[in-house]
């Protein structure tokens, strides 16, 4: 994330540099790249590897942990989505004008397949989940995953259904609107599923 970020901010200085873009659309380039870098220097910040203290933890303690790194997540992947979803946005702007070069397709993939990231970290698919599988994968986190892929499912399924006519009246926008579905499809997973996980944890809390 911090390398994508410095990536994307550098592009933004240059577009202003060289007067390719216009001062503003620079300007949102290069903030987003920072945000980029932020999430990126916060989500390594907490997965240090030489903070050993959960060596020592117990087993309900660990499992919080563990869970609150997962919601964490979950809350900051569908951001990160949606500054990649602009980035594709200009990306198939300027294609449409110059003409599509290699490096466009990616950045146009990149939204779906981090999309694709958040889905499978609901789905406890991702490395930390299968290697913590008996500490994530208990029922309370099945009902929420199945409620989260409900509602990425309804999401998905309206943003398709708008899309399909605007690509036959436009080509252009019914791409970007396929894109679009799909990665908020991705967010709305990621996001019901830490609000889930949220209320959870504020009930326990209100019990004790």
């Amino acid at each position: 994330l911090v390398v994508l970020g410095v990536i994307i901010a550098a592009t933004g200085f240059i577009l202003w540099r060289t007067g390719d873009a216009d001062s503003g659309g620079a300007g949102v380039v290069a903030g987003l790249g920072a945000g980029l870098v932020l999430v990126g220097a916060v989500s390594a910040w907490s997965k240090r590897p030489w903070d050993q203290r959960w060596r020592s933890e117990p087993f309900q303690t660990k499992r919080d942990r563990l869970q609150a790194q997962r919601t964490r997540l979950l809350w900051t992947f569908p951001v990160v989505g949606l500054a990649l979803l602009f980035v594709a946005h200009q990306t198939l702007t300027d294609a449409y004008d110059v003409g599509f070069r290699a490096i466009d397709y990616l950045r146009l993939s990149l939204p779906v397949l981090y999309a694709w990231l958040v889905v499978l970290v609901v789905l406890g698919w991702d490395k930390q989940s299968l290697v913590n599988r008996r500490l994530l994968d208990d029922e309370l986190t099945q009902v929420f995953r199945a409620r989260a892929l409900k509602a990425a499912f309804i999401v998905l399924m309206s943003g398709i259904t708008i899309a399909l006519p605007l690509t036959v009246w436009r080509p252009d926008i019914g791409v970007m609107a396929t894109i679009v579905a799909l990665t908020a499809a991705g967010a709305a997973a990621g996001f019901r599923f830490a609000w889930l996980d949220r209320q959870a944890s504020e009930a326990d809390t209100g019990d004790e």
